[in-house]
């Protein structure tokens, strides 16, 4: 739980300032995502809504019908990935800033308390589940964020039969 009051840390100078404080029967505060741009922040409420807190124009709440667990942005196009819990334990793909609707992934049977992006090579993923799924070494991997525009290119053979196992 994080309290009802999101705070900003200034590391160059050490300032504190406050985002955002919620009511009491809105909060706590579930969870807080940064995106990468540092324009905006989005902040999930126990009481299932999102709040997006933009630097530029200040925008505001969607209400998405269930407790709000974990929030992550997607780092190559503006979308933002939510986790959810009581009563539909799924996973929302969102349009920003319009905050549309594109994606509800479902599969889990408890809250879904954590999110992670996939590694530098898998950046399209996304692995979701709860303290019962960790303990057990079971959590549900999702391909939701599309992919970079640049694709590596590929790498020539250096030698005529580079395809082939050799055994020695």
């Amino acid at each position: 739980m994080l309290g009802k009051t999101v705070f900003l840390w200034n590391a160059s100078n050490g300032s504190i300032s406050e985002v955002v404080t919620v009511d009491e029967e809105d909060g706590p505060v579930k969870s807080v995502s940064w995106a990468s741009e540092g324009h905006y922040i989005a902040v999930g409420l126990n009481n299932s809504d999102v709040q997006i807190w933009d630097s530029s124009i200040y925008s505001g709440i969607l209400d998405t019908g269930s407790q709000v667990c974990a929030l992550e942005w997607n780092k190559h196009e503006q979308e933002l990935l939510s986790s959810h819990g009581f009563e539909e334990n799924h996973l929302i793909l969102w349009k920003y800033p319009s905050m549309a609707k594109m994606a509800e992934l479902s599969g889990h049977t408890s809250r879904v308390l954590f999110m992670t992006r996939g590694c530098i090579d898998k950046p399209r993923r996304v692995h979701s589940g709860n303290l019962q799924q960790v303990m057990k070494h079971c959590m549900r991997s999702w391909r939701v964020f599309g992919t970079p525009d640049a694709k590596p290119a590929p790498k020539p053979n250096p030698e005529p039969y580079a395809n082939v196992s050799w055994i020695r």
